[in-house]
């Protein structure tokens, strides 16, 4: 059976009923949000108009437009020990921060939670392997940053004591096997923003000694096989760079023509080996290509 075939029967089965996807290809986006989801095998991506969509490593493929209202900006993370693809805050058509949850069991969504903190945008989140729970961290609100962490159990988000990192921008956190990774950047006047890594302890984030390479804000990370893989797609220089922090130390990754943007989205496809980024926007319009990084170079795949 083909590829073009097989892309079809996925989305035929995991579809929500009713749910009208797109007659045409995944457009350009820029504030979306990306992640691996185990279940099914494949990169994720949720559009900023709430369609949900999956890569194969040759096309896009709609899995759903039932999916959550419109937002930019939102958190996303897969929790495999409930099977679910989890959706919090991000920015409404209204430009509000929102508050809500969503949950995607493969046949639909489902709004999980409305009002367990406060609005945010530029959160992160991740499933943390050591106490098998999705973290939420911080963000930010129209009173500036926020320093809180959520652990989210069967019966919804639950506030954990105490404030995390200090005057930090969160750039993203990325499941590790050891727990998660939380990427963040110290608030500075200069326009560089030193990265730091925190490791979740099991009850508050614990600093990894050494810092990081300075980067573009709010720059997309994901935990590859090789390491953890941040792409700074945007640097006060007019650059493009990609960095790997191996656990012990950060080096630079090289990076090809064409990548430099905002506002992508990065995600891991652990079946393949390769490391999936989508869209952004390089200051004069909203990008709709597709990039994978396989541990060498960034390649386009063939349409």
């Amino acid at each position: 059976m083909s590829a073009p075939a097989l892309a079809g029967l996925l989305a035929a089965a995991l579809a929500a009923p009713g749910a009208t996807c797109p007659a045409s290809a995944l457009g350009p986006e820029s504030g979306h949000a990306m992640a691996y989801h185990a279940g099914i095998r494949r990169v994720v991506l949720l559009t900023t108009g709430g369609s949900l969509w999956s890569w194969d490593g040759r096309a896009w493929t709609c899995l759903t437009a039932d999916g959550p209202s419109p937002r930019t900006d939102a958190a996303m993370t897969y929790d495999p020990s409930r099977d679910r693809l989890v959706v919090v805050g991000g920015r409404g058509g209204g430009r509000l921060p929102l508050t809500d949850t969503w949950a995607w069991d493969r046949s639909r969504w489902t709004r999980t939670d409305t009002a367990a903190f406060s609005p945010r945008v530029h959160s992160a989140a991740a499933y943390d392997a050591t106490s098998h729970q999705i973290l939420l961290y911080g963000g930010g609100d129209d009173n500036g940053i926020l320093r809180d962490t959520w652990r989210r159990s069967a019966n919804g988000w639950i506030a954990v004591p105490g404030d995390g990192p200090d005057a930090r921008v969160v750039d993203a956190m990325a499941p590790t096997p050891d727990g998660a990774l939380l990427v963040t950047a110290r608030l500075a006047d200069t326009p560089t923003l030193p990265i730091e890594l925190w490791r979740w302890s099991g009850a508050a984030w614990q600093p990894v000694p050494g810092s990081g390479p300075s980067v573009s804000p709010v720059a997309p990370a994901a935990w590859t096989r090789s390491g953890l893989v941040l792409f700074a797609g945007w640097e006060p220089d007019g650059s493009a760079r990609a960095w790997l922090w191996n656990g012990r130390a950060w080096s630079a990754l090289p990076i090809g023509a064409g990548l430099r943007r905002k506002g992508t989205a990065v995600a891991y496809d652990e079946a393949r080996d390769r490391l999936v980024l989508f869209g952004g926007d390089d200051g004069d319009r909203t990008l709709g290509d597709t990039w994978e990084w396989d541990g060498t170079a960034w390649t386009k795949p063939a349409a």
